[in-house]
Protein backbone atom coordinates (compact mmCIF):
# COMPACT_ATOMS: atom_id res chain seq x y z
CA UNK A 1 0.00 0.00 0.00
CA UNK A 2 1.35 3.38 -0.83
CA UNK A 3 0.92 5.99 1.96
CA UNK A 4 0.26 9.06 0.65
CA UNK A 5 -2.08 12.15 0.96
CA UNK A 6 -3.46 15.08 -1.33
CA UNK A 7 -2.27 18.63 -1.39
CA UNK A 8 -4.48 21.81 -1.72
CA UNK A 9 -3.56 25.34 -2.20
CA UNK A 10 -4.23 25.66 1.63
CA UNK A 11 -1.71 23.93 2.85
CA UNK A 12 1.37 25.69 3.93
CA UNK A 13 5.44 24.34 2.64
CA UNK A 14 6.00 23.77 6.00
CA UNK A 15 2.91 20.90 6.11
CA UNK A 16 4.15 19.89 2.99
CA UNK A 17 7.79 19.47 4.01
CA UNK A 18 6.59 17.69 6.89
CA UNK A 19 4.43 14.88 4.71
CA UNK A 20 7.52 14.56 2.86
CA UNK A 21 9.46 14.22 5.07
CA UNK A 22 7.66 11.32 7.10
CA UNK A 23 8.16 9.58 3.65
CA UNK A 24 4.54 10.39 2.08
CA UNK A 25 4.09 10.64 -1.34
CA UNK A 26 1.99 13.82 -2.11
CA UNK A 27 -0.88 14.64 -5.12
CA UNK A 28 -1.33 18.12 -5.38
CA UNK A 29 -4.58 19.48 -6.86
CA UNK A 30 -4.89 21.86 -9.49
CA UNK A 31 -4.52 25.48 -8.08
CA UNK A 32 -2.50 28.12 -7.29
CA UNK A 33 -0.05 27.12 -4.74
CA UNK A 34 1.71 30.46 -2.98
CA UNK A 35 4.96 28.82 -0.97
CA UNK A 36 7.00 30.84 1.12
CA UNK A 37 10.64 28.88 0.99
CA UNK A 38 11.05 25.33 -1.33
CA UNK A 39 9.17 21.99 -1.32
CA UNK A 40 11.80 19.84 -0.13
CA UNK A 41 12.07 16.60 -2.65
CA UNK A 42 15.07 14.79 -0.76
CA UNK A 43 14.14 11.33 -2.69
CA UNK A 44 12.43 9.81 -5.83
CA UNK A 45 10.82 6.69 -5.90
CA UNK A 46 9.03 5.71 -9.84
CA UNK A 47 7.50 2.27 -9.79
CA UNK A 48 8.17 2.17 -13.73
CA UNK A 49 9.53 -0.15 -16.20
CA UNK A 50 13.80 -0.20 -16.09
CA UNK A 51 14.10 1.82 -19.21
CA UNK A 52 12.49 5.08 -17.07
CA UNK A 53 14.15 4.46 -13.83
CA UNK A 54 17.74 4.32 -15.84
CA UNK A 55 16.63 7.55 -17.50
CA UNK A 56 15.41 9.46 -14.07
CA UNK A 57 18.65 8.26 -12.29
CA UNK A 58 20.60 9.52 -15.25
CA UNK A 59 18.87 12.72 -15.10
CA UNK A 60 19.89 13.08 -11.45
CA UNK A 61 23.52 12.56 -11.66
Amino acid sequence: MIQGCVGNTVDTTDSINKQLKAGKNIIFQPGVYHVDKPIEVSKITVKANKKIKKLINKALK
